[in-house]
């Protein structure tokens, strides 16, 4: 897990996919330890692909837009990354 470039953790590739689950919903219920425009991105292992990996970005001046989180039917910003995985 990194955290705006920075190696902050460590997850088994298949526990990422419910800690990430757990993430987004905690951060579309307005909790506020968690910014509301923190970028979760879940990279998962594949042959010939990118490198895999959970990346989380906090940083300011990064593209966002909203969407409707399905599973809460709240809204969520994401960012560039998260819109292709």
């Amino acid at each position: 897990i990194t955290l705006d470039g920075r190696l902050v953790a460590r997850v088994h590739g298949s526990e990422a996919a419910q800690l990430v689950a757990a993430l987004r919903v905690i951060k579309t219920n307005g909790n506020k330890s968690m910014p509301e425009h923190l970028e979760i991105a879940l990279i998962p292992q594949r042959t010939n692909g990118l490198w895999p990996g959970l990346f989380l970005f906090s940083s300011p001046a990064r593209l966002l837009r909203p969407v409707r989180q399905l599973t809460t039917g709240r809204t969520e910003w994401i960012g560039t990354l998260e819109q292709i995985h």
